[in-house]
């Protein structure tokens, strides 16, 4: 199989991985400029190097995929030297839509729109279908907790929890707390979702997990409509990829301190 075919492949898989090429190449006879090599996180395929290179170079590469970054750097080696460029290659973002009810529908054509892979799963046929949601990726039906024990979370997954019921909701976020989402928006009241982080904490769970949790879900954007939250929700995911989680609760707490001020 190429680079080209195998570059393919991990996409398929939606695994993410570091393409690598060598630039330029200073007194080391045994190298060529073009060298080429793909680098997942339990593999390599390509050109074999040098051994001191080699390792050195993988090394750098594995670096780079956990940092999710792209970099070119100079190498020096006793025989010569060598220009690299690790190019990070992101797995598409997902965003897993628990629960296929009316705010599902619009939220999965935004999240789409914007370059988003969309799972939605729900435990009724008629409401998680292609009918309803003919540009979703994957549709899931069946038990909620059972169907998210089987799914793969990592920081490229992001989930909004929308059944039709709280204990639904409650019991998705069990499974899903303490795994390495990107994010969890969680709907609710106020005084539902406080009773939610009560119940958390007496179960052990630690104010920087409970942190994950956005939660009402979307940002304050305004308007009751789902297609309106369905955009507060989008909304608030892409400011989590751009400037982190934190960036978004902050907002949400700066909205209801000003919710509190005196009219004029």
């Amino acid at each position: 199989m190429n680079l080209i075919d195998k570059s393919l492949q991990l996409m398929e898989e939606q695994l993410s991985f570091i393409a690598v090429r060598i630039y330029k190449v200073e007194n080391i006879p045994s190298l060529s400029v073009g060298t080429k090599m793909i680098v997942s996180k339990e593999n390599f395929w390509g050109e074999i190097l040098p051994l001191e290179l080699q390792k050195e170079i993988l090394k750098k590469a594995h670096h780079y995929l956990e940092k999710k970054v792209s970099r070119t750097e100079n190498l020096n080696f006793e025989e010569g030297k060598i220009q690299v460029f690790w190019e990070f290659i992101a797995r598409q973002k997902t965003i897993l839509i628990i629960g296929a009810g009316h705010i599902a529908i619009p939220l999965c054509s935004l999240a789409k729109m914007q370059g988003f892979r969309v799972i939605v799963l729900d435990d009724r046929a008629d409401c998680a279908n292609k009918e309803l949601f003919p540009e979703a990726d994957e549709i899931i039906v069946g038990s909620f907790v059972e169907k998210v024990r089987e799914l793969r979370f990592d920081s490229f997954t992001y989930v909004v929890l929308v059944t039709r019921g709280h204990t639904f909701d409650k019991d998705c976020l069990l499974e899903i707390l303490g795994t390495e989402v990107a994010y969890i928006g969680m709907i609710g009241s106020l005084r539902r979702l406080a009773g939610v982080f009560r119940l958390l904490k007496e179960e052990g769970y630690q104010e920087d997990t409970l942190k994950k949790i956005h939660a009402p879900v979307g940002l304050p954007l305004g308007g009751g409509t789902p297609e309106r939250i369905a955009l507060s929700i989008i909304a608030e995911i892409i400011s989590v990829y751009h400037w982190g989680p934190q960036w978004a609760l902050d907002m949400k707490k700066d909205f209801q301190r000003l919710k509190k001020l005196p009219k004029k």
